[in-house]
């Protein structure tokens, strides 16, 4: 395993040079392969997505540790 989608055209008859494109109107040629195209969008858009939640999370508990370091070095931390 790869862990990559294998291409829809693998045997396929029509296959030709240039048909993996799009045309002059924006649509894809092989619907086979711009369905796969814009499934693997999709996936990228949802993973960066996720990303960027993890990153802002990691960047809150880097800043509140920060904080609270902050105020428990000049004593301001209330019991």
């Amino acid at each position: 395993m790869t862990g990559q989608a294998q291409s829809p055209c693998i045997g396929c008859r029509m296959r030709c040079v240039g048909c993996h494109g799009r045309g002059p109107d924006g649509a894809w040629r092989c619907a086979a392969w711009g369905a796969m195209q814009d499934a693997l969008e999709e996936q990228r858009r949802q993973t960066a997505a996720e990303k960027r939640k993890r990153q802002v999370v990691r960047e809150y508990r880097y800043d509140n540790r920060r904080r609270f370091a902050r105020k428990q070095k000049h004593g301001h931390l209330r019991r």
